[in-house]
């Protein structure tokens, strides 16, 4: 009974403190709940002004051009900014390894003890070329990570692209929190 019990407590406290993007069909997904493309993050005895300033310094310390980043600026309420992925992953078409980068915009609404975390606006595409890497789709139109009948083709990317995100969304979370290295 012990064991049961303290098993469902590491399952448990791993599922309610991992929110992860899992690339679905219809773009990034909430892997806990695939009709949401955002995630509500705790962030514990922080003020959404509190929130909203580091979020600002984050912004400040990682872009060579915060101003220009910054897309939507809704004062301690929320934020948007674009962001560039010069190189976000390799795409292996039938044996070329291309480069994919992205363009995206993360959206942040705050909130005391939590902030929403959104990816909009994304756009994957090869470095070279004017070929889109899509979520679905067919295979002569762009790269594909499903294809149209929603079967996975390429799980390396799909892979990939979770990883990214899902690191990007740790970094912010932990800068945000206040526990960033």
């Amino acid at each position: 009974m012990k064991v049961t019990t303290l098993i469902s407590l590491c399952i448990l406290s791993l599922h309610a403190s991992g929110q992860e993007y899992v690339a679905t069909p219809h773009g990034l997904r909430d892997r806990n709940d695939t009709a949401n493309s955002y995630f509500m993050i705790p962030a514990p005895n922080k003020t959404a002004k509190e929130l909203y300033d580091r979020a600002l310094r984050f912004i400040s310390e990682n872009f060579s051009d915060p101003k220009k980043a910054i897309t939507e600026d809704i004062d301690s309420t929320s934020l948007k900014f674009d962001t560039y992925v010069p190189y976000l992953l390799t795409y292996n078409n039938s044996g070329a390894h291309l480069g994919i980068e992205a363009y995206y915009t993360i959206s942040l609404q705050f909130f005391d003890g939590r902030f929403r975390y959104e990816i909009i606006n994304l756009l994957m595409k090869g470095q070279d070329s004017k070929y889109k890497l899509l979520f679905q789709g067919g295979f002569l139109e762009a790269y594909i990570v499903y294809n149209k009948k929603g079967k996975l083709f390429k799980p390396q990317t799909k892979y990939d692209i979770e990883n990214y995100f899902n690191s990007e969304v740790k970094r912010m979370t932990d800068y945000l929190n206040g526990t960033a290295n």
